[in-house]
């Protein structure tokens, strides 16, 4: 064979390229497919001899986007005509490489609220790939003083592909800062509004509980030390007998720990013991290493976990241990199709890499390491702030006026050494 030689998929011409050299049946032949356009799946990759007319081997099946990506890769996609029209964020999507793939992807007004955008069945493109028109509704709370703003993000990059301003004056980095800032002060107002009244219905909720374990103790004690351990005779119950020594003894010895002098044998009955030390440790949500930023518990699914707001602080169980890295188990997330999250030992940025989460339960892994240069990090407590959190009251998701990033099934520490 010396011929030209060129793939069609369904029709559509993908490449050329010049075939020499003597083959039997059953030899690979390397082929270059530059790019893909949008068809209708299952279809078949036909390399055609431009001289003969014919195909010089067996159609090729496509069946699925996987082996689309396989073949051209994901592409790249551009942002095009992107504008604020009647309420709508509008703009067009272009992939010119894989046609064959839809983006995933999300608007975010004013850097803060989370917005779901629609996308439109894709369009074929003379040159080679795939257009999708896109649209996110806006809300007239999204306009505020001096402006908006709107960054489009695709799902798994931080980077926005492209973002728009609209405002009265001519849009410079100062006044987008400052619609960013009324946007976050707006939101940050109104978690601390919750947060403040959760905390109060928090303490005065354990206060009653401590107020009813206190009374609770009191009448017990009186009830035990007027009943049991009378030290003289009662005139109104003749003929009840004397405490015996060992009865008398366990009289002090309650009586010395009330007094608060110690045991019998003159030591101290309470003594601070520390857990021993683990290499990992994994925290029950109950616990009170999840200090700053959390919710209560709830169940769902058969599985406990609790809600996250924009950022919050889980505190190291051994702070006297260099941490290794640090697993957190995502039951869900809320806003986003994926965990979006930053972390830090103390004030030191680490490393997130996030992944399925293992065996048949839905959900994602966190794992925050170090950086690169270093194996492990001393710190108190891991900061954890999510790129992508609302309240569903607010999205109109929900009547829930909670602000949400992801809910946590576990965390777990694992340190580099146990002394």
């Amino acid at each position: 064979m010396a011929d030209e030689v060129a793939a069609f998929l369904c029709g559509i011409e993908l490449g050329r390229s010049r075939i020499e050299g003597h083959f039997d049946a059953g030899d690979v032949i390397e082929f270059p497919i530059d790019y893909l356009p949008w068809v209708e799946l299952p279809a078949q990759i036909h390399l055609i001899d431009l001289t003969s007319k014919k195909d010089i081997c067996e159609p090729i099946a496509l069946a699925t986007h996987d082996q689309a990506v396989a073949l051209v890769g994901l592409g790249e996609i551009a942002i095009e005509n992107l504008a604020i029209d009647q309420g709508l964020l509008r703009g067009v999507a272009i992939n010119r490489t894989n046609g064959l793939i839809r983006p995933q992807m999300f608007a975010r007004i004013n850097g803060v609220l989370p917005r779901p955008i629609s996308i439109d069945p894709p369009r074929l493109l003379d040159d080679g790939g795939a257009h999708f028109r896109f649209a996110a509704q806006l809300h007239p709370t999204d306009l505020v003083e001096n402006g908006l703003t709107a960054d489009i993000f695709l799902i798994g990059l931080d980077t926005p592909l492209a973002s728009i301003a609209f405002q009265r004056a001519d849009v410079d980095d100062m006044a987008r800062r400052v619609v960013e800032l009324e946007a976050q002060l707006e939101q940050t107002k109104t978690t601390a509004a919750f947060k403040i009244s959760s905390l109060n219905a928090e303490i005065a909720a354990r206060l009653d509980a401590m107020q009813e374990r206190i009374d609770t103790f009191i009448e017990y004690a009186g009830s035990f030390i007027f009943d049991r351990i009378a030290a003289v005779d009662v005139p109104t119950q003749p003929g009840v007998e004397p405490l015996t020594p060992a009865q008398r003894q366990k009289v002090d010895a309650f009586l010395e720990i009330v007094r608060g002098s110690g045991g019998p044998n003159g030591k101290e009955l309470v003594t601070a013991h520390l857990p021993p030390a683990s290499e990992s440790v994994a925290l029950a949500l109950q616990s009170m290493s999840f200090s700053y930023g959390w919710y209560d518990i709830e169940d769902a699914d058969g599985r406990s976990f609790r809600w996250m707001a924009g950022d919050a602080i889980v505190a190291n169980p051994q702070p006297s241990l260099p941490v290794r890295s640090v697993t957190i188990d995502v039951h869900a997330v809320f806003g986003a199709e994926q965990p979006m999250i930053r972390a830090a030992f103390d004030s030191r940025p680490a490393r997130v890499a996030i992944g399925k989460a293992s065996g048949s339960r839905p959900g994602w892994q966190l794992k925050l390491t170090p950086p690169r240069q270093q194996k492990s990090a001393e710190c108190l407590a891991i900061n954890l702030a999510s790129l992508v959190s609302a309240s569903p009251a607010q999205a109109r998701t929900g009547h829930d006026n909670r602000i949400l990033s992801i809910a946590v099934a576990g965390v777990t520490f694992h340190y580099a050494q146990a002394d």
